[in-house]
Order: C-alpha cells, then sequence, then structure tokens
C-alpha cells in the first residue's frame, strides 16, 4: 500500500521536475504542473522535502490524493481517487505506519452510481490485525483474524443476506478448521447443521437439518455461553424424553441393562461404540434412582447427579470439561438450576459464582482471576441484568463501571482502555446521549460527541493533548455530513472535506464528479 500511494505521490513530482513554471520554493508553498500547464501537485516542502498538508491532481484536475505528512513520514487520513472522482481507498497513518483502517473502495452501478466498500483492514503499528472483504454492493462477504500480519483466530463468512454460512479457524497463518453452517441444497432445503448468534458472534441456538426438518437436538444458549435448554427433534417432530440422552438411533447407539438377581434393573445407559454416551443411571434393589452419570459424544463423562424419569435433572450436580476437571457445581430442581453455583478454572480456582432461581440467574454474580482477585460483579433480576455492572483489573483499577435496566445498559457507562477513558451513555441498551474520550492519564479531553439512538448525530471534534483542536465536522443519523475541517498541531487548516450522507462531495473546494 505504501508503494501505490508513493507512486501517486512521485507521479506528480517527476511530471512537474520539466515542467514546473517557477523556481521551487524548498521552505514553502509550492505548485508544480503538467506539461501542458495544468496543476499537477500542491503543497509545502521543508528542506526540499514535502511535509504538511499535499494533494495530486489528474491532467484534467480531478483530485488523484489528498493527504498530510509529519516530520516527512506519512500521517492522518490519506484519500485516493480515481479519474472519475470516485474514492479508491482512504488509509489512515500514524508517522508513517499504518494505524487504523485502510478502506478500498469499488463502483456498483444501478439505476444509480454507488462508492462501495470492496474490502476493509485494520492495522496497528503497520502491521495487519484484521481483514474483511465484501460482495459487490457492499455487502460483507468475510472477515479473517489476523495478529500482526498472520492469519490466526476465528474468521467468518457470510452469504449475501448476511447469514453466517461458514467459521473458520486460524492457527499461525494457516487454516485449521472450516465449519459450514446454515446451508441449503439446490432444492432450497435446510441440509446440515444450523447456528445463529448474538450481536457478539457468541452462540445462541444450535441444530441440525434434514431435508428442511429439524433433526437431533436443538440447543439454546445465554449470552455468557452457558446452555439454558436442549430439545430433540426426529423429522421435525418434537420429542418428548430425557433432555440429556444422546439421540438413540437405531444402529447408532445400543442400550445396556445391568439386573439385580430378582430381576430390578441395576443399571442402564447407551453406549456407541463401546463408549459410554447420554445418560446413564444406577438403581437401588427398590427401584428408585441411586445416581446418574451424563456423558458426550465421544464417551466424556461431563456431568454427575440425578436425572429422573422424566428427564429432569435434581439434587446436587458436578459438571466437568472435556479432560475431565470439575467446571461446576451446583443444585437443580425439577430440571432448572437452583441455588448456589460454582463455575472453576482447570486448576481448580474459583472463575465465578452466583444463585440461580428457577433456573435464571438471580440476585449478585461475582467473577475472579486465577489468583483470587475480584474481576467482575453484576446483578439479575429473573435472569437478566439489573443494576451496577463493574469490572477491575488484576491490581484492582476499575476497567468499566455502568448499570443495566433490565437487561440493557442504561445511563453513564467508563471505561478505561489503558492510554484512554471512554465515557457513554446508553437508553435501553443504544448509545444515546454525549460521547467523550480523554487521554489518560492527563485526563484531557480527546473526542467529544453525542449519540442519537444508536447513531453518532451532530458535532464532533477530535483534540490534540495539547488541547488544540484537530478535527470537527458534523454527523447525521451515523454519517458524516457537511463541513470536517482538519488541523496540523499548530492550530492551522491543512485540509477541509465535504460530506453529503456519508459520501466525499469536495475537498478542499474541488467538487467530486455527481455519482
Amino acid at each position: 500500500m505504501k508503494k501505490i500511494l508513493l507512486s501517486l505521490f512521485f507521479s506528480g513530482i517527476f511530471s512537474f521536475g520539466f515542467s514546473q513554471q517557477n523556481s521551487v520554493n524548498p521552505n514553502g508553498y509550492n505548485k508544480f504542473y503538467y506539461p501542458d500547464g495544468s496543476l499537477s501537485s500542491e503543497g509545502t516542502l521543508k528542506d526540499g522535502k514535502p511535509d504538511g498538508f499535499w494533494k495530486t491532481y489528474y491532467p484534467d484536475g480531478v483530485l488523484k490524493s489528498a493527504g498530510r505528512r509529519t516530520n516527512f513520514l506519512l500521517d492522518s487520513l490519506w484519500l485516493f481517487f480515481d479519474q472519475s472522482g470516485d474514492t479508491l481507498r482512504a488509509i489512515n497513518y500514524n508517522y508513517g505506519k499504518r494505524n487504523g483502517y485502510t478502506i478500498e473502495y469499488t463502483v456498483f452501478q444501478d439505476s444509480l452510481k454507488h462508492n462501495v466498500i470492496k474490502s476493509k483492514e485494520l492495522y496497528r503499528d503497520d502491521k495487519k490485525q484484521g481483514f474483511a472483504f465484501y460482495y459487490d454492493k457492499g455487502v460483507l462477504k468475510e472477515e479473517i483474524p489476523f495478529k500482526d500480519d498472520r492469519k490466526h483466530g476465528e474468521g467468518w463468512q457470510y452469504n449475501k443476506d448476511g447469514e453466517i454460512v461458514a467459521i473458520l479457524t486460524y492457527k499461525y497463518g494457516s487454516l485449521i478448521d472450516k465449519n459450514i453452517i446454515n446451508r441449503v441444497d439446490e432444492k432450497g432445503m435446510k441440509q446440515g447443521v444450523f447456528k445463529t448468534f448474538y450481536p457478539d458472534k457468541k452462540l445462541k441456538t444450535e441444530c441440525y437439518y434434514k431435508d428442511d426438518k429439524l433433526n437431533g437436538y436443538f440447543r439454546e444458549f445465554d449470552q455468557k455461553g452457558k446452555e439454558i435448554s436442549i430439545t430433540r427433534y426426529i423429522n421435525g417432530e418434537k420429542q418428548e424424553e430425557n433432555k440429556n440422552s444422546l439421540a438413540q438411533t437405531k444402529d447408532a447407539v445400543k442400550v445396556k441393562n445391568e439386573f439385580f438377581p430378582d430381576g430390578t434393573l441395576k443399571k442402564s445407559g447407551g453406549y456407541k461404540d463401546s463408549l459410554p454416551v447420554g445418560v446413564h443411571r444406577t438403581y437401588n434393589e427398590k427401584g428408585k434412582i441411586k445416581s446418574s452419570e451424563t456423558y458426550n459424544d465421544d464417551g466424556k463423562k461431563i456431568a454427575d447427579g440425578i436425572v429422573d424419569g422424566k428427564g429432569r435433572e435434581q439434587g446436587k450436580w458436578t459438571l466437568y470439561d472435556t479432560l475431565g476437571i470439575i467446571s461446576g457445581k451446583g443444585s437443580y430442581k425439577n430440571g432448572k438450576r437452583e441455588g448456589e453455583w460454582l463455575f472453576y478454572f482447570s486448576g481448580g480456582q474459583i472463575e465465578q459464582k452466583g444463585v440461580y432461581k428457577d433456573g435464571k440467574p438471580e440476585g449478585k454474580w461475582l467473577w475472579y482471576y486465577p489468583d483470587g482477585k475480584l474481576r467482575r460483579e453484576e446483578n439479575f433480576l429473573k435472569g437478566k441484568e439489573e443494576g451496577d455492572y463493574y469490572e477491575l483489573s488484576p491490581i484492582g483499577d476499575t476497567l468499566q463501571k455502568g448499570e443495566f435496566v433490565e437487561g440493557y445498559k442504561h445511563g453513564t457507562w467508563t471505561t478505561n482502555s489503558g492510554d484512554a477513558l471512554v465515557v457513554e451513555n446508553f437508553s435501553d441498551g443504544e448509545f444515546h446521549g454525549d460521547y467523550a474520550v480523554y487521554y489518560l492519564p492527563s485526563k484531557k479531553m480527546k473526542v467529544e460527541a453525542k449519540y442519537l439512538q444508536g447513531n453518532l448525530h451532530g458535532t464532533y471534534k477530535e483534540f490534540y493533548e495539547s488541547g488544540k483542536i484537530r478535527v470537527s465536522g458534523q454527523y447525521a443519523g451515523g454519517k458524516e455530513n457537511g463541513s470536517w475541517k482538519y488541523y496540523d498541531e499548530e492550530g492551522l487548516l491543512e485540509t477541509e472535506i465535504e460530506y453529503s450522507q456519508g459520501e466525499i462531495a469536495k475537498v478542499d473546494g474541488n467538487s467530486m464528479p455527481k455519482k
């Protein structure tokens, strides 16, 4: 990307080398021209090198690029345009290194002409941290995670309706897993695994379809990843059975029973290829359930606890992870969690604790770091977050605090990211009201803005830590609108961009061709 930018810039330099009308001012403002006399580029030189704000032009006068250099290094926002005036790319720099988003654009034509996003890359200190690319109409197609220029983490593929159709797992530059989901066959019938997600991409539901009918287990999860319900289906029909048992298809799972000498059932459970699966029960001589154990599809025990004849968990339960280490303890009543529950790290330390009432979190819940220090405190009412919330760093500093009302963020929230303090306001879970960011540790204003029902709206300002204005502009319904001005650290205007509902209309008075 740097090579592209430099070629765009120096194409003007080389063209004016033999065509400039006047002598070069090595420490001041200069204009350079094409051989035919049309303006090629303009900006400030310092010691004979470009510094400050520069613009280059195509021979017909259409703006080609615009951006700033600070101490000769690429800095702040750089914009590039094609010969029709459509935006090609926007690159954010910080003293010579890409920091923030680099966005590529393309033109989509229907009854109107649209300049839409083609790809978006996130950089930190010139190293790629994320990449997304889009369908022709600007609809998100794929998100790929990066860690310092290498693909790493969980990525997502989408169809043109915005539904997730594949989950990709990368590790240190290599694709190690691709989970295909939410697909239909050539007849439009649902086939295979289907999943839905919360806005933060945490799993919400999971099920399996065969020929457009639910088959197998339909599972639901809360936003913390805990399973809250499970229902079994066969050919679209809901099955009334033990919700913890594995689907016992005729060929896959065989039930083995063991009896007392008088013929009374002593043990019962399913096996798949000699591995225990589902719920295994042990009975006393009177036929009462004595104990139960639950196994996953791989034969790993995931829980100890009573499952009654109606498939409901009862009494004290212990949960295990796939390594057989205890991950949770608590009690059930008629299939719903009740009373205090404890959840553990793999090392045995308490990770979180709280109370369930009728299967839903209730009252104060506490989260901990592995060393036992408090990490988070939150409150629930009938399963929804309610009241004060705060999160602490490992050394006890407040990282975030705010209030929930009926499960939604409400009122003022503050977040400490280490080098900045963010103060946000919410109404029923949406950004609404004043928004501010402060430099730390000085606590001087960095960003000042307002939200209206989830969208940035009204005056937007950014400041240098010295207090001088860096950027000022207006938002309307979440999109830049009107005049946006960019200043250097001395307070001098560097460039002015005119927006119309998020699209660039003018740069320093030069109109972009109408789409």
